[in-house]
């Protein structure tokens, strides 16, 4: 008999379809509600009615083993059981959603005494606390967040012999191992600040399998430049095509849309050519009050969603067009594509410059079915704010960009910078500090 039994929300399972072996080996219950809030999502074109369909499969899969009911061994270990819906709901009865989530926290209740450790599992910030009112054990899929943030947005500093200070500024380059103190603490791909024992400089530098690379300050990067060191150091994983996967976070301001999107032009349109074409997309979650249904074709339904490309772009482009009208001259000549998350399961990227903006919106398994797209020569840049979250089944801990920074640190074609300062203007670093 396992330590632990864990009962699954909607969420959890929506957000991660094949998680039932991933409990350690103990058992796992989904109550009937469950089960037909998924039958309810499985008609569709998205990434949760695919979901939906692929966790129905494994569930009917299941059922041809043995019973569900009475519970089948799962490959991982454990049973996964499902448990009838509870014969009285004592909560008061609301929204239809709520509704649902009395009967989930009232299905757990009444099962309480037939089980040693009983939790449940739910993504549902709102549904834990209520849980908790009632001493019902809850909380978060761990499997799916962060372990340790605290490397989140950290530049080490480090001071090392004037000898190598002077190497590194003369030749661009020193070995790695001969900086012990960084080679021992650093990630691959980790930038970090490096200054002489007796001189005061600083001097930005990358960590590399053998080397400690100068990062430059001086790169122009369609038409801009970087205006602080996180800048520089973004700019400098941008344009390194053997870094496959960039992630960068930052507040609102910082410049990390702008940076991931002058980079992917100068490398797609401009000289150089390094990639065939440039894929932008964006998850649809808005922020307050859902605007409804919108009328048009997929691009038309789009616009508003890509608004914020068309700011940026409209900073980067000099000429007679606006922002909008030359991403459209690169859409025809087949440079760019403006694509939903919704229909990207099953398609291959390659020779692709791929930017997903606002990925603190994605959960750990969409960010997984887009970086697992990437087909040869492919490079997908990540951009977001974890402290902007509008998805309500995601947190600092549970979003897709921390998961994905988490996960991939010290892997050879990873890196990632958080850039810290923002600079679109006075008025907005003051009131992202101070509101």
């Amino acid at each position: 008999m396992s330590d632990k039994t864990f009962v699954l929300d909607t969420n959890v399972i929506i957000n991660n379809p094949l998680c039932f072996n991933k409990f350690d080996g103990n058992d796992v219950v989904i109550p009937l509600v469950v089960l037909e809030e998924i039958d309810g999502f499985k008609k569709g074109e998205g990434s949760r009615s695919a979901n939906a369909r692929t966790a129905s499969r494994f569930l009917d899969d299941l059922r041809k083993v043995g019973s569900l009911h009475k519970g089948v061994v799962m490959e991982g270990g454990g049973t996964l059981c499902v448990w009838p819906e509870s014969p009285d709901v004592t909560f008061t009865k609301t929204a239809n959603s709520q509704q649902n989530d009395n009967i989930l926290l009232q299905s757990v209740i009444d099962n309480a005494n037939k089980y040693e450790n009983l939790i449940l599992v739910t993504e549902d910030i709102n549904l834990r606390i209520r849980a908790d009112v009632f001493d019902v054990p809850a909380e978060g899929y761990q499997n799916s967040r962060a372990e340790d943030l605290s490397f989140y947005s950290e530049v080490h500093k480090f001071i090392i012999p004037d000898a190598r200070m002077d190497k590194l500024n003369k030749d661009k380059v020193i070995k790695v191992f001969e900086t012990p103190e960084i080679a021992e603490t650093c990630y691959q791909n980790e930038c970090v600040v490096v200054s002489g024992a007796s001189t005061g400089s600083p001097t930005l530098a990358r960590v590399g399998s053998y080397d400690l690379s100068k990062v430059r300050t001086d790169r122009e990067i369609y038409s801009i430049r970087g205006l602080n060191k996180e800048q520089h150091f973004a700019l400098d994983l941008l344009m390194d095509p053997e870094v496959s996967l960039v992630v960068i976070p930052g507040p609102a301001g910082c410049g990390k849309t702008l940076l991931s999107l002058a980079a992917g032009l100068q490398q797609t349109v401009e000289s150089g050519n390094k990639y065939r074409r440039m894929l932008i997309s964006r998850p649809v979650v808005p922020m307050g009050k859902d605007i409804g249904f919108l009328p048009g074709e997929l691009e038309d339904k789009l616009d508003p969603w890509m608004a914020p490309i068309y700011d940026n772009m409209d900073h980067l482009h000099n000429g007679p067009k606006t922002g909008k009208e030359a991403l459209e001259y690169y859409k025809m000549d087949g440079t760019l594509e403006i694509g939903a998350l919704n229909f990207i399961r099953g398609r291959s990227f390659t020779d692709t410059y791929v930017l997903i903006d606002e990925v603190q919106n994605l959960s750990p398994h969409e960010v997984k079915t887009i970086v697992t797209r990437a087909g040869k020569g492919t490079k997908i840049v990540m951009t977001g704010d974890p402290d902007q979250i509008d998805n309500p089944y995601l947190d600092h801990y549970s979003n897709g960009i921390s998961y994905l920074i988490d996960r991939m640190r010290g892997q050879e074609m990873f890196g990632h910078v958080t850039l810290l300062k923002g600079e679109r203007s006075p008025l907005a670093e003051t009131a992202a500090k101070i509101l």
